[in-house]
């Protein structure tokens, strides 16, 4: 069996997203190891916790000054973060392989609300998303694959936070998959 923790403080559509693309892949390399998803929270009012829920997939709240604790306790394979609004101290980082996603084009913009800051940043034209091994730092950890998007000046805020979300759900369980192959 291969253990995966997925990440998540708030909404949890990458979660989602990623459970979705397990349960329908034809990969018989992943089938045959047998995936077991968790979620894990910092947030006990998470959506994701809903989305867990309705996904039938078990799920965790942690304070975060605890995780080290819990990642001790219960070994993982891969953890994903997926919207996991917390720095991962490099203790934590020791217990296994941490991956995660971010909406821009790194080493640009990194940190918070970071949709908002390239839409209002009008000498922008153009991000996209980066998914990246995660280290001690915010957003710096060495870049797996990135995708470019172009930021269209009559795209509403809301429309391209859209797309970014939506190339986000594509690559992220793609990726995910070739990670899980190399780890089987």
């Amino acid at each position: 069996m291969t253990k995966i923790a997925i990440f998540a403080s708030n909404n949890g559509s990458n979660f989602e997203a990623i459970i979705r693309y397990f349960r329908h892949i034809k990969n018989r390399n992943i089938k045959k190891h047998n995936l077991h998803f968790i979620l894990v929270t910092n947030n006990k009012f998470a959506y994701a916790i809903k989305r867990a829920k309705s996904l039938k997939i078990k799920h965790f709240v942690v304070e975060h000054e605890n995780l080290n604790n819990f990642l001790t306790k219960n070994k993982f394979d891969l953890c994903i973060l997926a919207g996991y609004m917390r720095i991962i101290d490099k203790s934590t980082l020791n217990h296994s392989k941490f991956v995660n996603i971010h909406p821009s084009l790194l080493p640009y913009y990194k940190g918070k609300n970071t949709i908002k800051r390239i839409y209002k940043d009008k000498s922008c034209n153009s991000s996209g998303i980066s998914i990246h091994y995660v280290n001690e730092f915010v957003d710096a950890g060495e870049i797996i694959i990135q995708k470019k998007i172009k930021l269209n000046q009559y795209l509403s805020y809301s429309e391209y936070e859209k797309k970014i979300h939506n190339a986000e759900y594509k690559l992220y369980p793609k990726i995910i998959e070739k990670l899980l192959i190399s780890l089987c």
